[in-house]
């Protein structure tokens, strides 16, 4: 009775795994098919010209159109049936029909899905610029260009929320289709090895939940640790706190822009999981959970057992300083806390399998997991990386510290460990490269954001210069540096020094293993300052800095000296009550800023309305500023810190932050004046007096002028060059 029922059970594992693994393929492949430009929507333009040109398409999700997003067809004279790919999903279409003057026949306009051709309601050409006349006569336009023009352009409108549903259709069928072929031949050449393969899932599955109740891994703990971090990111869990780019990011439709930027799981979190990440309490409850995960699973790769002290040090490794400046960043967040867990994940399993295997072992399956979870931590934030490099330093160091092995035998498990690490880090970036190459080829270009923090040749020209630009930086930061945090953080510094002291051993051996894994754990957190050639990151991108600061307090406060705990105890007691009082300096200022921008956008509103007797909030206002208003508060700011940054007064003057930022704060239909229609308006802010003066505010003509400064903005300032 007993081996039946298992032989039921096990039949139903394998039924239920292989439709769980049916069904990810099929939806895998839908989505594939719905992102390939080449395969998904297109619109076909059958036309008749007297001239040889080019035609061009442009697709927007915004409206904002961009080489990277369009399609080109060559024209030869007579009739030519033109077809132009559509990336994605869009809502607006602009089409360049010839690149000068002329007339074209359009005989025919339609879409096309996978090349089936969709009916949707009639499409109609609308003219946009350098358009004579547009005739229609029995389904055929008729488009007559200006003479001498070199860049005519047509508005194409279309039911896009239809295309919108047959798009998903068509993928979901083909891809589901594509499923079924390759689980049919599955299931008739391998069914019993893909049985036996989905048992042996199963049964890793159910010892991976062994050795976690095992290694004492209990809801407890994360508990307590939720709590705690809950306690730590209160500010963010119940205050709308916006931040610079968060204005982008609400009001943002397609979250390509990522992939452009190498970092194509936060395209897959942003699109599936989080679409809208300019939030509150969701995106940092989220946060809080990961990194009380993060860090049970820290603790076990460590060899600490959860006590008073682990849960103590808790608010050093996920409330330091740096963590401010990633979390000011709404849409960084869910993927961040993914990151995190990944790479501590990682650490845990190659720590774990470094105990029970004493070879190498990189082929194995844990260390293809492992470069997975790697390479998508990589993708999530590229500067996480350097935060698993640095931690895996920090184990081995514990690891030393703790270990009553000859030296020889420490320093042939750095070796061997160090070894895996280096192949398995390899094997990462290689799998992330790829992975990225699919991705910039099939969603969205590379936009040379990640490029321009590269700066190979300055360190090759001058690579002793490059590394004291480092070692300052290092010094500064480490030392807690008024200049990098607002406010000094010293005792920073004399935590590092004093874990530093205790490492020192009587044998030489073991003081240089211990000093060597030391300074991978202080300089991995700066590899990135060698690459952009001693040029410095923002802080954001040094989140390893609050691991070395964590770790340095555990090796104080968990060493079996009295003298070095009573010390250590007292010295991280003084540190944490530094790094409570910097971070409430920081909410303070961000707070003080952002009533700041909320009262000056609702009362340059109020401004803009009185200038009018019969002023409508809900017809179009075109508005251009003139300047900047700065605000200076007297609590700390961080020196790259977004948040604690005005909108009207950062890149010098960016008036299209101001006007996202009104929009998403509830004041709509309003638009920004182009640049040359702004520079033209300079000699009227001459005449102006400056913001909040009366007067400061004018209308000319359709168009209401803002005077937040003398000193000219960076797009007014050309009136004079």
């Amino acid at each position: 009775m007993i081996i039946s029922n298992k032989r039921i059970l096990q039949k139903k594992y394998s039924s239920w795994w292989w439709f769980v693994a049916f069904f990810s393929t099929g939806l895998a492949m839908s989505f594939i098919l719905f992102f390939l430009p080449a395969g998904g929507v297109s619109l076909v333009v059958d036309l008749n010209s007297k001239a040889a040109d080019t035609s061009q398409v442009f697709f927007s999700e915004t409206g904002a159109y961009s080489e990277s997003n369009s399609s080109r067809n060559n024209i030869s004279p007579g009739r030519n049936v033109l077809n132009f790919p559509l990336g994605g999903s869009c809502s607006s279409i602009r089409w360049d029909p010839l690149n000068s003057g002329g007339s074209i026949e359009v005989n025919d306009i339609y879409v096309s899905i996978f090349g089936v051709r969709l009916d949707v309601d009639k499409i109609s050409l609308n003219p946009l610029s350098d358009i004579e006349k547009i005739t229609s006569v029995e389904g055929k336009f008729f488009v007559e260009m200006k003479a001498g023009v070199s860049d005519p352009k047509l508005d194409v409108g279309l039911d896009f929320n239809e295309i919108y549903r047959w798009h998903v259709f068509f993928s979901a069928l083909f891809g589901f289709a594509i499923a079924i072929i390759v689980f049919g031949v599955l299931l008739h050449y391998f069914k019993n090895r893909s049985k036996y393969a989905l048992d042996y899932f199963d049964f890793s599955l159910d010892c991976l939940f062994s050795k976690i109740r095992k290694e004492g891994f209990n809801f407890r703990e994360v508990g307590v640790l939720i709590v705690i971090g809950s306690i730590l990111y209160v500010y963010f869990l119940s205050t709308f706190s916006f931040s610079i780019d968060d204005e982008a990011a609400a009001l943002r439709t397609d979250p390509s822009d990522w992939v452009s930027q190498g970092r194509w799981f936060v395209y897959l979190v942003e699109r599936f999981v989080f679409p809208q990440p300019s939030i509150p309490f969701a995106p940092y409850i989220f946060l809080v959970v990961s990194l009380s995960v993060s860090y049970a699973l820290i603790l076990k790769a460590h060899g600490y057992a959860t006590n008073w002290k682990t849960y103590a040090l808790y608010p050093i490794f996920c409330a330091y300083p740096t963590w401010w400046f990633i979390a000011e960043f709404y849409s960084n967040i869910p993927a961040i806390g993914f990151g995190v867990f990944f790479i501590s994940l990682s650490v845990y399993l190659v720590f774990s399998d470094a105990d029970e295997d004493q070879s190498i072992g990189v082929c194995s399956r844990r260390n293809f997991f492992v470069v997975v979870l790697i390479a998508c931590a990589i993708a999530a934030y590229q500067s996480l990386l350097l935060l698993f490099v640095c931690v895996v330093f920090g184990v081995l160091l514990v690891r030393c510290l703790q270990s009553g092995d000859t030296d020889r035998a420490q320093f042939k498990y750095v070796v061997r460990v160090l070894s895996k690490v280096f192949l398995l880090v390899l094997f990462a970036l290689l799998f992330y490269v790829a992975l990225n190459f699919l991705a910039q080829r099939i969603i969205a270009a590379d936009s040379g954001y990640v490029g321009g923090f590269i700066n190979y040749n300055a360190t090759l020209r001058d690579p002793l210069g490059v590394f004291f630009l480092v070692f300052h930086e290092m010094f500064l930061i480490y030392s807690g540096s008024s200049y990098w945090y607002g406010a000094s953080i010293y005792i920073s510094g004399v935590v590092i020094l004093l874990a530093a002291f205790s490492a020192l051993s009587f044998g030489l051996l073991k003081t240089t293993i211990r000093l060597f894994l030391l300074a991978g754990v202080l300089i991995t957190p700066f590899a990135l300052h060698f690459i952009s050639g001693g040029v410095a990151l923002p802080m954001r991108a040094m989140m390893a800095v609050a691991y070395v600061g964590w770790l340095s307090s555990s090796i104080l406060v968990c060493n079996k000296r009295s003298s070095f705990f009573l010390v250590g105890a007292i010295i991280v007691g003084l540190y944490q009550i530094q790094i409570f009082s910097i971070t409430s300096q920081y909410m303070t200022s961000a707070t003080i800023t952002q009533s700041h921008d909320r009262m000056l956008a609702a009362d340059i509103y109020r401004r803009i309305g009185e200038l009018s007797n019969n002023f409508d909030r809900n017809s179009p206002l075109k508005i251009d500023v003139y300047g900047k208003k700065t605000l200076t508060t007297v609590y700390a700011k961080g020196l790259s810190s977004a948040m604690q940054g005005s909108f009207f007064s950062w890149d010098g003057g960016n008036v299209h932050r101001m006007i996202n930022y009104m929009k998403v704060m509830g004041y709509e239909n309003i638009s920004v004046l182009g640049s040359a229609e702004r520079i033209a308006m300079t000699p009227f802010f001459n005449e102006m007096p400056v913001w909040p003066a009366a007067g400061s505010v004018r209308k000319i003509d359709d168009c209401y002028l803002v005077r937040l400064s003398n000193e000219p903005d960076p797009t007014h300032e050309k009136f004079s060059q």
